[in-house]
C-alpha cells in the first residue's frame, strides 16, 4: 500500500529530530452520519473519482486511524 509507505518513512525522517515533527493529511473524510447531505454526495462523488481514475477509494475515519497506527504515529 502505497500510502502506508509514505506514512512510515514520514515517520522514519520525524523521528530522528530532536524535537520530534507531525504529519498533516488535508482529505475528505466521509461521515454519512454528521456531514449534511449536499456535503456527503460531494464527498461521494470525490469516491466515485478516485475509484474511477486510481482504482482506489477514499478513507472514513476509522480506516485513517488504523493506517496511522500500522505506520507507528499516535492517534
Amino acid at each position: 500500500m502505497i500510502a502506508f509507505k509514505i506514512l512510515r518513512n514520514c515517520k522514519k525522517a520525524i523521528s530522528g529530530k530532536e524535537r520530534g515533527g507531525k504529519v498533516i493529511i488535508i482529505d475528505a473524510v466521509i461521515n454519512e452520519n454528521q456531514d449534511e447531505h449536499e456535503m456527503t454526495e460531494v464527498k461521494l462523488l470525490l469516491d466515485v473519482v478516485m475509484m474511477t481514475c486510481f482504482n482506489r477509494r477514499e478513507r472514513n475515519e476509522k480506516e485513517w486511524k488504523q493506517l496511522f497506527l500500522q505506520a507507528g504515529f499516535k492517534y
